[in-house]
């Protein structure tokens, strides 16, 4: 049986489902990731843990066994972080609610 896995990259979750093509949800897994609110307007998470371990975990607790054939992802937007030229994060993932990256106080935009 043919089987499409769709993930989701939550703010403060990896979300996966396995269906297959009547659209009959056969597993599900969530993996949980910190949301860092460090100081006042900084709102921010570790992206090889959002981004990368958790996708990971969640697609290979739902794959196991079954022949995937298709695999969807959708992620949070806006948000932003530094990477190398091997895409290795280089800062934190800065969140849409991250203050950081407005205009300067006086600034016209």
């Amino acid at each position: 049986m043919a089987v499409t896995v769709g993930i989701d990259i939550g703010t403060t979750s990896v979300k996966a489902v396995a269906v297959d093509d009547d659209g009959r949800v056969l597993r599900r897994a969530r993996v949980v990731h910190e949301v860092r609110m460090p100081g006042p307007g900084v709102f921010e998470h570790d992206p090889d843990l959002a981004w990368r371990a958790g996708v990971l975990a969640a697609f290979e607790e739902v794959r196991q066994g079954l022949d995937v054939v298709a695999v969807n992802v959708a992620a949070m937007v806006p948000s932003l972080c530094a990477v190398d030229a091997d895409g290795r994060a280089l800062t934190p993932g800065l969140l849409y609610g991250d203050a950081r990256g407005g205009a300067p106080s006086g600034a016209n935009p």
